[in-house]
């Protein structure tokens, strides 16, 4: 009995190692993908143009031409007509219509998702039941807003060309799809002994919300807030369609990639500016990488 035991525990193992073999090597493709494509951009765009088009597009450039990266922060630029005038924006107000339209809608996607999920997760009442249906109904109902009947709405209640109310009333906000039912179920699932501890010593729910609970939550925020952060950065149509005053970054690029051969321009400077525009998303991942990664279960009773 003890043998039949030891093989099915040495069987056991040996499967366990094969599987973890094959997820390491399957991360290990999935990663490649990844990175491979920034890598091929990288190299293709450091390329002269004459070196482009004559050898292959996965060799490295004969000679590393940097002009390619200058050329963008100069060509890259976007007009528009407004009653007050022609506006033209260079790269760096593009730039700083991006990064204020992407934290804005970063920073009060996580904030709203963040407090209606504690709602919802800590307390049980017919309010909390009600608005955990809505989010459940925004996500499965497909509301069409984004049209010509949306663009009608936005503009006979003043959202039209507003920032500031058109990133208060985005779709990120509050019900956000998966993103709304996964801090519910965190808050959830959070430990209550940690509430009940502060309580014992006389913390109010404001203290339990600001001071512990949302504490513990600031690694699934980070996630919220960098993905909300990427699809906000990388959004044209809503400056295309809904913000004809302003331009961002992801607008500038798509206009270049569409007027870049009648202007002379080659496939390095496309590549060249596709990079430019990836650098923030990069460096945020980059910086905000520990945060996401901590551990959830973080000790913090006393025996």
């Amino acid at each position: 009995m003890n043998k039949v035991k030891k093989n099915c525990e040495k069987t056991i193992k040996i499967i366990v190692k094969i599987l973890t073999v094959l997820l390491v090597a399957l991360m290990f493709v999935y990663t490649a993908t990844l990175v491979f494509p920034i890598i091929w951009m990288l190299v293709n765009s450091l390329k002269d143009p004459i070196d482009y088009y004559l050898s292959s597009s996965l060799s490295f450039p004969t000679s590393v031409r940097w002009q390619n990266f200058a050329d963008v922060f100069e060509v890259i630029t976007y007009a528009v007509d407004t009653p007050a005038g022609r506006l033209e924006y260079n790269i760096f107000w593009m730039a700083y219509y991006s990064l204020l339209y992407a934290v804005g809608t970063g920073l009060y996607s996580v904030i709203t998702i963040t407090f209606t999920a504690y709602a919802i997760g800590r307390y049980k009442f017919w309010l909390t039941k009600a608005l955990y249906a809505i989010g459940l109904a925004v996500m499965i109902i497909p509301f069409v807003t984004d049209g010509g009947a949306g663009l009608l709405l936005k503009k006979q209640l003043g959202i039209y060309d507003n920032m500031l109310l058109l990133i208060l009333t985005s779709g990120g906000c509050i019900f956000t799809g998966q993103y709304f039912f996964i801090m519910v179920a965190h808050f959830r699932a959070l430990d209550k002994d940690y509430a009940d501890a502060a309580a014992i010593d006389g913390a109010s729910e404001w203290t339990i919300m600001t001071r512990i609970m949302i504490p513990l939550s600031f690694p699934l925020m980070s996630v919220i807030f960098v993905l909300g952060f990427t699809a906000a950065w990388n959004n044209y149509s809503t400056f295309l369609f809904y913000l004809p005053s302003y331009a961002n970054l992801s607008l500038g690029i798509y206009t270049f990639q569409l007027t870049a051969p009648l202007k002379g321009y080659t496939p390095p400077h496309i590549l060249a500016g596709f990079l430019v525009v990836a650098i923030p998303i990069i460096v945020l991942y980059v910086l905000s990488r520990k945060l996401m990664a901590q551990n959830l279960t973080i000790g913090g009773l006393k025996g």
